[in-house]
């Protein structure tokens, strides 16, 4: 009993340790829950800093960042949720995806080599599993679950993180506040374009 009681406490470790079983983001549009964040152009949408979005336009449902300006937030909060986008970046392009506000999921052309700071990291605190980034000029895709502490990736339907603790904030986050609903920050990057921007609470 006393060893069966061991590996039951090493095994609780260890999940604590790597993070809860999430599994990955799933979306079906015929979903009521299921929302896209374009459907009625920036109107989901305000400036990280409050001033007016005068560097973001929306044509033909393609969010483009079209010159050095203010962070796009969503005016909700959320706390877990599954979202998927595609995105184009320019080359060389270094943008990224604030969940919550506070932990960036990585979009660069340019750092193909440093996992922790390559397409779909975690930015300086949870490394990719391998390069799946299409590269510039190019759309590609992008999914995650966050649900408590816990965050899965995947870059063009290729899982890349998987059901990994979050341990504190990355740089540029809006607060500390790890408890709390935050948005969903776009990082501004001019020429950087977003679509098909769907969000679903868990």
């Amino acid at each position: 009993m006393k060893v069966l009681a061991a590996v039951m406490v090493f095994f609780i470790q260890s999940q604590l340790i790597c993070g809860e079983e999430i599994g990955i983001p799933s979306f079906n549009k015929s979903d009521p829950g299921v929302v896209n964040l374009l459907e009625d152009g920036l109107e989901d949408w305000k400036a990280e800093d409050g001033k007016g979005i005068d560097n973001w336009i929306v044509r033909n449902r393609i969010l483009t960042n079209y010159k050095h300006g203010s962070h796009l937030v969503t005016k909700k909060k959320y706390r877990d949720f599954d979202l998927s986008l595609e995105f184009l970046l320019p080359h060389k392009g270094n943008s990224g995806v604030y969940l919550r506000g506070r932990y960036e999921v990585q979009l660069d052309d340019h750092n193909t080599t440093d996992q922790i700071k390559s397409t779909g990291a975690i930015w300086g605190k949870i490394p990719i599993e391998s390069h799946v980034y299409n590269g510039p000029n190019r759309w590609n895709q992008l999914s995650i679950r966050i649900r408590n502490n816990s965050v899965t990736v995947l870059v063009n339907r290729n899982p890349v993180i998987r059901s990994k603790e979050l341990k504190g904030t990355t740089r540029g986050a809006i607060d500390e506040n790890e408890s709390a609903p935050g948005p969903i920050l776009l990082q501004s990057l001019k020429g950087a374009r977003f679509k098909n921007i769907l969000i679903k609470e868990l």
